[in-house]
């Protein structure tokens, strides 16, 4: 399943503008422009663990606690926070400090 978060940020991928060699024309996250579309694609299913057919047809109404774990983790590690796994599930600061990297 799809949680609303990876949702947004497909969608969010979806309306940066791409030139005719496949490659984003601005940042999107902390991917900067240049970086094959391809690319972006290969985080989303290794990072949070959904495949690009998923994200194109699945029902968007879907969630799973799962996913917006890998997502949040995912965030953290494409700007560089280690998330502290050995005190529990990841704290009220780390998910802050990764919803502030989408924006």
């Amino acid at each position: 399943m799809i949680t609303k978060e990876i949702r947004d940020l497909w969608e969010q991928l979806g309306d940066v503008a791409i030139d005719n060699d496949e490659k984003i024309e601005e940042k999107f996250i902390t991917f900067p422009p240049g970086t094959p579309r391809e690319d972006i694609w290969h985080w989303f299913e290794d990072y949070l663990g959904v495949s690009i057919a998923e994200l194109m047809y699945e029902n968007p109404a879907n969630d799973d606690h799962d996913y917006a774990d890998k997502l949040e983790r995912a965030l953290c590690e494409i700007i560089e926070i280690q998330p502290l796994d050995v005190f529990g599930p990841m704290s009220d600061r780390m998910r802050g400090i990764a919803r502030e990297a989408l924006k």
